[in-house]
């Protein structure tokens, strides 16, 4: 039963991707609508996740995704702003994987 409820859940995620794909108008909006569609499903995995590493993956994830669109936005807007902005925020996601690593360990964040 759980091998035919993930089918039929990727089957739903792939005709939804299809229907992003195959409707917008210019690459910046198909890629913009399927970001947000990927960070809503991440979003779902950050709340239902039953272990923390399940969390923390999705927050890895949306920290992917929010740099993503911050990289589309700069070249769409031709503004080094938004680059800028992934840069330190990929810099930020780098420092929050050290820390959980670290506190996944069970070590002090001094040492």
């Amino acid at each position: 039963m759980k091998c035919i409820r993930y089918i039929s859940i990727l089957l739903l995620v792939i005709a939804v991707v299809a229907l992003i794909f195959l409707t917008m108008g210019s690459w910046h909006e198909r890629w913009n609508y399927l970001l947000i569609f990927s960070a809503f499903i991440a979003l779902l995995r950050l709340i239902i996740g039953p272990a923390t590493i399940d969390r923390v993956a999705a927050m890895k994830v949306i920290s992917v995704i929010i740099i993503n669109f911050s990289i589309i936005m700069g070249v769409m807007t031709n503004n080094d702003l938004y680059v800028d902005i992934a840069i330190a925020w990929a810099f930020q996601a780098f420092i929050g994987t050290l820390i959980f690593a670290k506190h996944g360990e069970g070590k002090n964040l001094d040492a």
